[in-house]
């Protein structure tokens, strides 16, 4: 992400928003709570004080549509 930003600004563009799936997990710093689902996390706590995003729907996955558990999925056969 910081990385993202520096790009940007050395091209002399003011873009600091990033595009993300809604459903997604990246971890508890500030950062990465900002592309955590906003609705459906515990980082609904910070709206407020996080950089707002844009969010589009998460795609469901194969294992999802088969109607198997992601514990399954992860199995080795």
């Amino acid at each position: 992400m910081k990385m993202a930003l520096q790009y940007w600004q050395a091209k002399g563009e003011a873009r600091q928003r990033f595009l993300t799936f809604r459903n997604g997990y990246h971890g508890d710093t500030f950062g990465a709570m900002s592309v955590c689902d906003p609705d459906n996390s515990m980082h609904s706590l910070w709206k407020g004080y996080l950089p707002e995003n844009l969010f589009a729907p998460a795609r469901k996955a194969a294992w999802m549509a088969n109607g198997m558990s992601a514990i399954w999925w992860a199995l080795p056969a």
